[in-house]
């Protein structure tokens, strides 16, 4: 069993996301970067999905009341153990093997905003539709629909412990910045000039819903004579740019809505929404235009790659 001490900005539990059931409201949710989550699991054995602790930005203090071994990745500053009132530094490209009352320190992030941690054989959680992530704004999956608080203690599936110990390959080890490019498809010439000619900064209002994109230089899109834009409510994705009033884009992001009447002006191509999940207030952005048909190869390709090493990932 491991204790939650201190949860940092947000922790939840995150794994399997909510496939096709958007006609009835609920979104795909799940870890906002599954890259990095599936690496976690990878390094103790798990599948790609198993639940994990997906940190926020702050990092998290956990307790283990058992021999645990965990796996961590994200944009880890430090990790250090506290074992009988030493410190130890842990490489975080290995997995990590915790003693019973051993206490883990996951230090706040300077680039990036999630990190996940993973235990062998993973964690118990709630399960709604062939899911079992943490969706907040319906209070489902994960730890009984909430974020985790001090004193809560997770369980995990008990299995036999490895022997050997695993580590990310180097080709396989991520960077992360507080300055992130995404590629996206526009809606029309004028669209993808408007989104890919400027740097956009990432505003207060910044979640797993979506990132308010902002940049007091630009000027606001005369959206009026456009016959697409009637104000009727469409369905919209991780990845959907809108463009609402007050002339701020608006990036959806993992747990956003399935419809919404707001223009829709672009989209992040499939192949990098796991990089959305590492967006922060503060943060700045710019935007690649990609043809559609090139976004699918890319998509491929990308797939391809990471499968070699995860089997059967997948990039929603």
């Amino acid at each position: 069993m491991i204790e939650i001490i201190d949860i940092g900005l947000l922790a939840t539990l995150q794994g399997k996301p909510y496939r096709g059931k958007r006609h009835l409201g609920m979104p795909l949710s799940g870890p906002a970067d599954p890259i990095s989550m599936a690496i976690a699991n990878k390094l103790v054995g798990n599948a790609y999905d198993a639940v994990s602790i997906e940190y926020s930005i702050l990092g998290g203090i956990i307790k283990a009341h058992s021999d645990i071994v965990i796996g961590l990745a994200g944009p880890i500053e430090t990790i250090t153990i506290n074992r009988n009132g030493a410190e130890i530094d842990c490489d975080h490209y290995n997995s990590i093997s915790i003693l019973r009352e051993d206490i883990l320190f996951i230090k706040p992030l300077r680039e990036g905003a999630h990190i996940y941690l993973s235990v062998q054989g993973g964690f118990e959680a709630d399960h709604h539709w062939a899911g079992n992530s943490t969706y907040l704004p319906a209070k489902i999956g994960g730890y009984s629909g909430r974020a985790l608080r001090h004193g809560d203690c997770l369980k995990y599936k008990q299995i036999q412990q490895r022997e050997n110990m695993d580590s990310i390959p180097k080709c396989y080890r991520l960077t992360y910045s507080n300055q992130h490019i995404l590629r996206i498809c526009a809606e029309n010439g004028e669209l993808e000039r408007y989104l890919s000619r400027h740097i956009w900064h990432i505003g207060r209002q910044s979640s797993r819903i979506g990132y308010e994109l902002t940049n007091k230089s630009v000027k606001k899109l005369d959206m009026s004579t456009d016959e697409h834009y009637d104000g009727l409510s469409r369905a919209v994705f991780a990845g959907t740019i809108q463009y609402p009033p007050n002339g701020n884009p608006f990036l959806l992001g993992v747990d956003a809505q399935t419809t919404g009447g707001y223009p829709i002006i672009g989209h992040v191509i499939r192949a990098d929404r796991h990089i959305m999940g590492q967006i922060k207030s503060g943060d700045s952005l710019r935007f690649i235009i990609q043809k559609p048909h090139e976004a699918r190869r890319v998509y491929e390709n990308k797939l391809n790659m990471w499968r070699n090493y995860i089997p059967s990932l997948l990039l929603d």
